[in-house]
């Protein structure tokens, strides 16, 4: 076990990929790696405390194996690669049930899949039924390169979930406030109506997500509203809240909107 095992678990938690179905991302990736260093068997592998779950792998056979007998275990306790030549001669290896049994492991390569801050979450991994006589410079700086892509996929799956968790938080604190609460993405398409909205401008939620957020403004604003959202767009930072009272007429009702420009975040909001 790493001495950091407790950090480990908790940061592979994070990424909420075991027992997850196939994805293609990473199946194209443990193909792609399968024609590049002709191997018959590659494994995206992700390790839990007492086990080691297969998010992909080309031929392998196994989508989950027990720790205790994955080489993974021995991989994820240092920081290079590991390339076992000939696993019948190698003794930590050699009388292990996937040397001695299906797959019939001879050759083994590989690499840690490491987060972001260091902790070392699953392994990639090259598998032959033959031994190998070597791995050169250039395999080793693809197979990191592949592994490399491996973490960015995980990463971006890590974020959305982070994103979509918060989304949901936000929107169920802002479904109770008094004041109108509209929320729109950097298309300017409203993704977020609340029930105050919806009182102030009497359309349900239903019918205006999805819509352009300037339906709710003059027409005599539009363009003002439109660079404003613009500039949101790009991140430029304001160096004081922009605020425009304006009058915005939807089925002849009418309010005064104050914008805000956010020091954070995607979504302008209108209040």
């Amino acid at each position: 076990m790493p001495s950091n095992e407790a950090e480990r678990l908790k940061a592979l938690a994070e990424y909420h990929l075991m027992d997850t179905p196939r994805e293609e991302d990473f199946d194209r990736l443990t193909g792609l790696a399968s024609r590049l260093f002709n191997v018959p068997i590659v494994t995206i592998s992700l390790l839990d405390y007492d086990r080691l779950f297969s998010k992909a792998n080309i031929g392998f056979g196994f989508t989950e194996i027990s720790r205790e007998v994955s080489f993974s275990a021995y991989v994820i306790m240092g920081d290079d690669i590991v390339v076992v030549p000939d696993t019948t001669k190698d003794p930590r290896f050699s009388s292990n049930p996937m040397v001695l049994g299906p797959p019939f492991i001879r050759f083994y390569v590989g690499i840690p899949l490491v987060a972001p801050f260091g902790e070392k979450i699953g392994t990639l991994s090259l598998i032959d039924t033959k031994p190998r006589a070597d791995f050169t410079i250039e395999d080793r700086r693809n197979l990191t390169d592949i592994a490399a892509l491996v973490m960015d996929r995980m990463e971006i799956r890590r974020l959305d979930h982070v994103r979509t968790v918060n989304q949901a938080r936000f929107e169920n604190v802002a479904a109770t406030f008094s004041d109108a609460i509209i929320c729109a993405n950097a298309a300017a398409q409203i993704t977020f109506w609340n029930h105050s909205a919806e009182r102030l401008f009497g359309y349900s939620p239903a019918e205006v997500v999805g819509q352009r957020s300037d339906i709710i403004v003059a027409e005599s604003d539009r363009n003002i509203y439109g660079a404003l959202l613009e500039r949101l767009r790009h991140g430029l930072r304001m160096e004081r809240p922009y605020k425009m009272g304006w009058t915005a007429s939807l089925r002849h009702q009418c309010a005064m909107m104050e914008v805000d420009a956010p020091s954070g975040g995607d979504h302008p909001h209108e209040s």
